[in-house]
Formats: structure tokens, C-alpha cells, sequence
């Protein structure tokens, strides 16, 4: 994929000349004697379909230079089909290809290099039954930095209803736009959705609600060779395919102190909790829509402002960046249900907090209601940003 208006997208057109077959069609009368007239219809001819020469469009444009390996590279054909279609670089090897069933597209089944020249050759035949040739070469750009990429989610693995879809990169990225055209997300059934980037080295895809329960998808991320703009580049391309589970949806109420566990629509479980301390908005546990990110059978937690360092937290469930788990601590047991004491995370019993800790998946919607504050809603928290502001930080302008 490569960037909006550079020369190497645009397509060059080889086309011979036109042709055209005007057809007249007869019309007949008969008459009877007598001077009786009688009026007959004429034999309809069947028109033929008109005839064109084939007209081929490449890309990279003919001529292009400094093309990034991981833009689009096609040959396309109308009025006609291509017959054949060779890809060679300047050591003379051959590009593999896939030609489109109805033979009227091509397109490079490997990666192409850096620091190469390409030349196009083979031939197209148009609906008028004349040959065209193909033609043409570009060369690619110089190697630079190649960054890596990291998905957030694991082939064949199943994730829960609030899943995103998340990609860290090596470096922040320039030409977002760049990137952000060679991703793609498919959905069975059909999903709306977008991607936005909640900080310079990072990209997210969520639906605009909560995934359908049993939801099948696939990140296709072509982002080899792609531009990441500083002359850096994609170091690899990535697929990944998934599903999501059963619809399991945890409530925690800052006023109530406890938190409700329903799956499938039906309640499941009703622990009594300990949330944030509500006199300090540094420690309140905040109103929003969290999503499950990590599980640990053991967390050691640090805040050097509230003098402690590696507190032992058992079956904790990270529920955002910021530091909020739902954990174990026995020893606010005696608050649970009745006062929020905790550092801004959910208190249960070792007991409660296991059994939460065994039934959650990672992407499982956790909601927090009933505090004074609500989290960002500039898409730091994925969640936490209605969808149309959630489809503003996405680089193309549009979800």
C-alpha cells in the first residue's frame, strides 16, 4: 500500500486503437392481392456486442522510481483479458503471481525487494481479438529501518466481547496513513468498526459496540515494505485469525460496592467489593468501560507515592493501563460491600477473586459506574471513547 498522490500510484494506460462495428437492421413488408394490404413484421437482428481493444493499466506507474516494496503492485485489464503476465527483477528472477479468475488482474504472490528494477512483460487480448502488449518497469526504494510489529492477539485463540484489535510498532510512525491502508479486518458475520491510533507507536481496531458472541475474525496486516515514513519500513507482514466467546459482562458499582457478573444475559455472580478511596479522584476508581488486557495468578504492585513496592496481588485481572485490577486482599475483607478503601483497584476475597480470575477471558467488558469521575474519552482507553470520537483518530479521516 503506499501513500495518497505519489506518482507510484497512479495507473499508466496502454491502449491501442478503436474499433467499431455499426450494425443496420432490415426491415421487410409483404403485401396480398386484391387490394387487400396486410402489414407483417420484420426479422429482428440480434446486436452484437460492440468490440474494443484491450486497454492495461500497471502499477506502479511506468517509469516510477523510489517505490516502497510494500505498494501496491497490479496489472488490470479492461475491454479484454490478460493471456500473459511477467514480473522480472534486475537479476533476471521472476516475480510468482496470481492471475484473478476471470484473468482481467495480476498481482505479485511474494514480497518484492529493496534496490531492485522491475520489468513488466506478457500481453492482453481485447473483446476485438487484437493482442496488446504489456510493458513497463519501476524500480523500488533503498532499505532503511525496519520496525517491527507487534499484534496483541494470538492465532486460534478466543477473546471476549470487547476485544480490540492492537498493533505496537517499533517506533512511532510517521506516515500513519501508510500503515493504516494496509490493514484489514474481516468479520463473520459483519462487523462496523474502525482503527484509530491512541499513541504515535500504536494502532487499535475495535467494533463500534461490544463483538457479537462467536464472532469469527482475521487481521490481515500487510505491512511489509510498507512506508512507516523516515525512510522506515514494515519488517514483516502479519495474520492473524480468532474468535470471540460468549457474551460475559462484569459491572462494578462504586456506590453499591459490588460487582455483578453476567453471561449470556443471565446474572452468574455477585461479589461484594472494595473499590477506589472516593475523597482523592487520584485513587477513585473511575466510571467507564474497561476491558480485561492481562490475568496473573500473582501481581506485585508498586506506587512509590503511597509507599509500597512489590504488594503482593493474587488473581489479578488488569483492567487498564492506568494500574486498576481486579484482585484479591483479604485484608480489606471487612470493607467489601461496605466502603471503598482500596488504591483505585476492586478488592474481592481470595476465593471471589479466583473463581472472577478463572472465568475471564482477556477482552471481557468491565464496567465501572457510580463514581464522581469518568475515564478519558480521547481514545486512551480504547473503550472509554464513543464511537464517532473513537473514528476521528483514524489517520484515513474516517472509521
Amino acid at each position: 500500500m503506499g501513500d495518497k498522490g505519489r506518482s507510484g500510484r497512479r495507473w499508466a494506460l496502454i491502449v491501442l486503437g478503436c474499433a467499431a462495428l455499426a450494425l443496420t437492421p432490415a426491415l421487410a413488408a409483404c403485401t396480398g392481392g386484391g387490394g387487400t394490404t396486410a402489414q407483417g413484421g420484420g426479422a429482428a437482428t440480434a446486436e452484437e456486442a460492440p468490440k474494443a481493444p484491450a486497454k492495461v493499466a500497471i502499477a506502479p506507474a511506468d517509469g516510477a522510481k523510489d517505490v516502497p516494496p510494500g505498494q501496491e503492485v497490479k496489472v488490470g485489464v479492461t475491454d479484454g483479458t490478460l493471456t500473459e503476465v511477467k514480473l522480472t527483477n534486475n537479476d533476471g528472477k521472476a516475480v510468482a503471481g496470481k492471475l484473478a479468475e476471470d484473468k482481467k488482474s495480476w498481482v505479485p504472490g511474494e514480497d518484492l525487494g529493496f534496490s531492485k528494477t522491475y520489468t513488466w512483460a506478457g500481453s492482453a487480448v481485447g473483446t476485438d481479438g487484437k493482442p496488446v502488449a504489456l510493458a513497463g518497469s519501476f524500480s523500488t526504494v533503498k532499505q532503511g529501518r525496519m520496525i517491527n510489529i507487534t499484534p496483541n492477539v494470538v492465532q486460534g485463540e478466543t477473546y471476549g466481547i470487547a476485544m480490540p484489535i492492537g498493533l505496537v510498532f517499533g517506533q512511532d510512525v510517521k506516515d500513519k496513513a501508510s500503515v493504516e491502508r494496509a490493514l484489514k479486518v474481516t468479520t463473520e458475520p459483519a462487523t462496523e468498526g474502525s482503527w484509530a491510533w491512541t499513541h504515535n507507536d500504536q494502532v487499535y481496531w475495535r467494533p463500534a459496540e461490544y463483538w457479537k458472541p462467536n464472532t469469527k475474525v482475521t487481521l490481515n496486516a500487510k505491512l511489509y515494505g510498507v512506508s512507516f515514513g523516515g525512510n522506515s519500513f514494515g519488517k514483516e507482514s502479519i495474520t492473524r485469525s480468532f474468535g470471540i466467546g460468549r457474551s460475559r459482562i462484569t459491572v462494578a458499582d462504586n456506590q453499591t460496592k459490588h460487582v455483578i457478573v453476567t453471561e449470556n444475559g443471565q446474572q452468574v455472580a455477585d461479589y461484594p467489593a472494595s473499590l477506589g478511596k472516593e475523597h482523592d479522584r487520584k485513587l477513585v476508581t473511575r466510571n467507564g468501560k474497561y476491558w480485561a488486557m492481562e490475568k496473573h495468578r500473582l501481581k506485585l504492585m508498586t506506587n512509590l507515592a503511597y509507599e509500597y513496592e512489590n504488594y503482593p496481588a493474587p488473581w489479578a485481572v488488569r483492567m487498564s493501563w492506568n494500574g486498576e485490577f481486579i484482585h484479591a486482599n483479604d485484608s480489606t475483607r471487612g470493607s467489601h460491600g461496605k466502603a471503598n478503601v482500596s488504591h483505585g483497584c476492586i478488592n474481592l476475597t481470595s476465593a471471589r477473586a479466583k473463581e472472577f480470575h478463572d472465568a475471564t477471558l482477556i477482552g471481557d467488558p468491565i464496567e465501572v459506574t457510580g463514581a464522581k469521575i469518568d475515564i478519558p474519552t480521547n481514545g486512551s482507553d480504547i473503550w472509554g471513547a464513543p464511537y464517532s470520537n473513537w473514528k476521528a483518530l483514524s489517520a484515513l479521516g474516517k472509521g
